[in-house]
């Protein structure tokens, strides 16, 4: 009948200035506890040890559920710095309303962890509220196992950056809870791989490098997910820790113990190493460190001694050998040795070769990688731009798959965004305070050298170069990504191929994600430029530059 009337014209809306202070309900809550799942009970699993609070809140009608999702939504954006008080406020609040509000408290926190292109507070801030939740309100554990089921049985739509996100919470939520996977085992085994060698993108492909280093290739999204889920257990506990109750379907994906392998294979003590070797090399260089030889000296032997195509293993690997009894132990030898790092690491190239050395060392481990190269790009001894050529050459794009590889890339932009907006600050700081100068001497006087002067030149010329190097890391990391998007697109139509692979799925969704949390940081109408992106393949220009750009046109 509606559809049969004739349009009525209605003037152009115009929308009311915003009156600073007041909230409009955002109306974007996920729905992931309204329809039971094959979860099982859970209580125990996930923390249902007491508490109170009213059941589901299935009951609420349409109003009233919003209205309450979005008081929690403002109570916990209020309270970011004690978690505590944030549980208490929302326990209060469905006990004082006598109302089933633990449905909808679950999902509008697993919204607010959820939200693009970030979260509004730190993640770990939604974690700990979440986990006070479970132990607060007698449902919540049930809850939270029939949403976390309903995105897992998602993961095929669910974008690349939130999946990670989702898997990040989950290991943290479970390791309070004695490592307990038994309540998803139902709805998560099913759609696993048999055996969960589907395209094994953090062990098997890191395992044999040979093979990965043809067409790229990856995991399912609901292998990976699981993978990643006890990639991060295992920096939490023990791998017999782990192993130890964990349901048989998931032994399968649980990562090998962190282990690092130097070019010359395992050291037999009670053996002499054959002269001439990598081996004998290490020892030698080694024994030279340790015995406090002169720098010029250690220097000096290496480029006797040691062969150009040499230099890098031989280095990184003998300190990553030396160093591999603990995190604080390998810092502290870096700290140390910062100056033989930087002797084989003095031009692109051999940064290139430093950041290989380091993967090739860890290569079980992608995790250990990365730590140990931002331990690098903090120390300066690695820059980046060195470390984006090298994560895009093609025998190591196979990594851009790896939830792993975005981890240490979101810390990495993070760091180089934190020191630009530190050194803005700073220059900031430093024009107020030759202002109030010029104010007391009465106006600046033509070509003063004053001290004042000098530190404001001295502060413009750091903050250039800070932004000078945002803009190429940008840069680099989207020519780099795109050019090894673009060949895959061209390779598979050549081979009349399908374009969208686990690999290219994977790939470009933690692309997007990185670039579109950073998006207010670069020009997209530069970086097109410099990519060219015209002469891009279709599919490139399509999952890449026209998210971006609706993006772009949604913040502006």
């Amino acid at each position: 009948e509606l559809a049969a009337l004739e349009p009525l014209p209605l003037p152009t809306v115009s929308v009311p200035a915003h009156t600073r202070g007041c909230t409009y309900p955002c109306l974007r809550r996920l729905r992931l506890c309204s329809e039971p799942a094959a979860d099982g009970d859970g209580d125990a699993a996930m923390g249902d040890d007491g508490g109170g609070g009213g059941g589901g809140g299935g009951g609420l009608g349409l109003v009233d559920r919003t209205l309450m999702e979005e008081y929690a939504w403002l109570l916990v954006s209020q309270f970011e710095e004690s978690h505590k008080d944030a549980a208490k406020l929302l326990h209060g609040l469905a006990e004082n309303l006598a109302i089933d509000a633990c449905e909808p408290l679950v999902e509008t926190l697993l919204s607010m962890l959820l939200l693009l292109p970030a979260p509004r507070h730190r993640q770990t801030y939604y974690a700990c509220l979440l986990l006070d939740i479970s132990r607060l309100l007698t449902p919540a554990p049930r809850m939270l196992v029939r949403a976390v089921n309903t995105l897992y049985a998602s993961l095929d739509r669910l974008d690349a950056e939130l999946a990670i996100r989702l898997a990040d919470w989950l290991s943290f939520h479970i390791s309070h809870f004695g490592f307990n996977l038994e309540p998803f085992e139902a709805s998560w085994a099913p759609r696993l791989s048999a055996g969960g060698a589907a395209g094994a993108a953090d062990a098997a492909d890191a395992a044999d490098d040979a093979a990965a280093a043809g067409s790229p290739r990856a995991e399912l999204p609901h292998d990976a997910f699981v993978r990643h889920i006890l990639d991060k257990c295992l920096r939490l506990a023990y791998l017999e820790r782990l192993q130890k109750g964990l349901p048989a379907p998931f032994v399968s994906h649980l990562p090998p113990q962190p282990a690092g392998a130097a070019a010359w294979g395992a050291v037999d003590p009670s053996a002499v190493a054959e002269p001439g070797s990598m081996q004998a090399k290490s020892v030698s260089l080694l024994n030279r460190l340790r015995s406090r030889a002169e720098q010029a000296d250690v220097l000096d032997w290496l480029q006797r001694e040691v062969p150009p195509a040499e230099l890098q293993t031989l280095v990184v690997h003998s300190l990553l050998d030396a160093g591999a009894k603990s995190v604080s132990h390998l810092e502290r030898l870096l700290d140390k040795f910062n100056w033989l790092v930087a002797a084989a690491a003095q031009d692109g190239p051999a940064r290139a070769r430093v950041v290989g050395a380091v993967a090739a060392y860890w290569r079980t481990s992608p995790h250990m990688t990365w730590l140990v190269l931002s331990k690098l790009v903090r120390r300066e001894l690695v820059d980046p731009q060195a470390l984006v050529g090298w994560l895009c050459s093609a025998p190591e794009r196979r990594r851009l798959a790896w939830p792993s590889t975005w981890e240490g890339l979101h810390l990495l932009f993070e760091r180089s965004l934190s020191h630009f907006k530190s050194v803005e600050g700073e220059l900031k700081a430093e024009e107020d305070k030759y202002a109030e100068y010029v104010e007391m001497i009465g106006g600046e006087e033509e070509g003063s050298t004053s001290a004042a002067g000098q530190r404001l030149e001295t502060k413009r010329a750091i903050s250039e170069r800070a932004r000078r190097e945002k803009k190429e890391l940008f840069a680099n990391f989207f020519a780099g990504v795109c050019g090894a998007f673009d060949d895959h697109a061209k390779a598979a139509a050549a081979a009349g191929a399908p374009v969208e692979t686990a690999w290219w799925s994977a790939a470009i969704g933690h692309a997007v994600g990185l670039c579109r949390r950073h998006i207010a940081e670069y020009s997209l109408s530069s970086v097109e430029a410099v990519v060219e992106v015209d002469e891009l393949a279709a599919a490139v220009q399509r999952s890449v530059f026209e998210r971006l750009r609706e993006v772009s046109a949604w913040q502006l």
